[in-house]
């Protein structure tokens, strides 16, 4: 009887800690997710800001070889477009074979 009465208590407990985990998981997953992400975004602005004002009036060569540079040491492709969309310098393509970003949905938030 006294083990029953345990066991029925014990699945009681264990219930209640997943129902607890499964709200607290559904209540603050999706905040935390979201302050990530804009914790990430607001970074990577800042980062943007910064080259712009290094490379501000740089001439192909020199943004070419910026490019370059920055993807070895990321480990990433890495493409500089102007304002107006069009390809500056890529670590991987050559710049001048590639279209025009501007109607790309990425690079209109991008100018936001």
């Amino acid at each position: 009887m006294k083990a029953r009465i345990f066991f029925k208590f014990v699945l009681s407990f264990f219930a209640v800690i997943l129902v607890a985990t499964i709200l607290l998981d559904f209540l603050i997953g999706g905040q935390l997710e979201r302050t990530y992400t804009d914790t990430l975004r607001q970074g990577l602005v800042e980062k943007a800001y910064l080259l712009t004002d290094r490379l501000g009036g740089a001439r192909d060569a020199e943004a070419q070889e910026f490019a370059d540079r920055a993807a070895q040491q990321v480990n990433a492709r890495v493409t500089l477009i102007g304002r107006d969309g069009a390809v500056l310098a890529d670590s991987q393509a050559k710049a001048s074979a590639m279209e025009n970003h501007a109607k790309r949905p990425e690079f209109a938030v991008a100018l936001q």
